[in-house]
């Protein structure tokens, strides 16, 4: 680039996780500008853990499932793009709805990923292959190199507004907490990404008797059957956190000492937050994942019914609960956490 870049817009309109690794981009860019004014385009589901991020300037949210469903509002939400003057737009989703904004924004460099729709829509591609190309973070920053910048990982980061805080210390001494505290994270909105709920409750028994850690269960409304298995069976009983929006359950996830979750956006966020030690369970969407110490990925190592890539399938094909997923051992991630 020949100039400095005065105003920039981050694309991202995917899952929570998505937006989580994304931060990492955030930071990145921010740390190549740091006078930039930066923007973060997002849907509604995520802004719970930017709206407090010191780097970014404004979040615009697009609620493309719902409000601003169609062509007309994709085009509506151009003209507002265009109108702020982005120099350089990042597109950090790989859709062709995401290119377009990109498009619209008449940014004179836009970054993305390589597709059909690629040359139309952007100035500078990158490859966005998960079987070559499985490091989240690692494909974001593509973008930054792809434009021409070298740089390195800065990692992932969400930032908690005190409001937050407090509401998380408020809940912990409603709870009457003194143990260390044992983050479990069942759900996932894709079954095979699901370790069994029996397992979970070893893990949390365990945990009691050996690190005497109080577990929280971090939960939407839509894990309902596959949590109460868990609440119920595990002595002491495990706490719930249900429903609550992100931003609270950042901060609770902040004050645990470690956190076990499927491969889940409420897992990365576990990362992001920082200070805290993550395992990460894989089965079908696991391809040699790295993390920075101290989290970790852990992986059963068995063969699966799918190639280990993207969303993975919504049903195993050789058995309930997942092949991979059941092969994990709880006390293989206990002694992960003690190491």
């Amino acid at each position: 680039m020949e100039n400095t870049p005065a105003r920039i817009l981050i694309i991202d309109t995917a899952w929570v996780g998505d937006v989580v690794f994304t931060t990492a981009l955030v930071e990145a860019t921010k740390a190549l500008w740091p006078e930039a004014n930066l923007d973060l385009l997002i849907a509604p589901r995520a802004t719970g853990i930017v709206r407090s991020h010191p780097h970014i300037r404004e979040v615009i949210v697009y609620d493309k499932a719902k409000r601003e469903r169609g062509f007309s509002a994709l085009l509506s939400l151009g003209r507002r793009l265009r109108e702020r003057k982005f120099d350089m737009v990042l597109c950090a989703h790989p859709s062709f709805r995401s290119a377009m904004l990109a498009k619209l924004s008449q940014a004179p460099v836009r970054v993305g990923y390589k597709a059909p729709w690629a040359p139309f829509c952007f100035t500078h591609t990158c490859a966005n292959d998960l079987a070559v190309e499985p490091f989240h973070v690692e494909r974001r920053l593509n973008l930054l190199r792809a434009a021409g910048f070298s740089i390195e990982d800065p990692g992932i980061h969400v930032a908690i507004s005190s409001e937050a805080k407090e509401f998380a210390a408020h809940f912990l001494e409603e709870a009457k907490v003194s143990s260390p505290l044992l983050g479990l994270i069942p759900g996932s909105a894709w079954a095979t990404k699901r370790w069994p709920a029996k397992k979970f409750c070893v893990l949390a028994e365990v945990a009691g008797r050996r690190l005497h850690a109080q577990s929280l269960i971090f939960a939407g409304k839509e894990d309902g059957v596959h949590i109460r298995e868990i609440v119920q069976s595990v002595e002491p009983e495990p706490i719930l956190v249900l429903g609550q929006p992100l931003e609270n359950v950042a901060a609770l996830l902040s004050r645990c000492q470690w956190v076990v979750g499927n491969d889940t956006g409420l897992s990365y966020l576990a990362i992001g937050v920082g200070g805290l030690s993550v395992r990460v369970l894989y089965g079908s969407t696991q391809i040699n994942f790295r993390f920075h110490a101290p989290h970790q990925a852990i992986v059963a190592g068995v063969p699966c019914c799918c190639r280990r890539t993207g969303h993975g399938k919504p049903k195993c094909s050789w058995g309930d609960p997942p092949v991979c997923m059941d092969a994990i051992e709880p006390e293989s991630v206990l002694a992960s956490l003690v190491l």
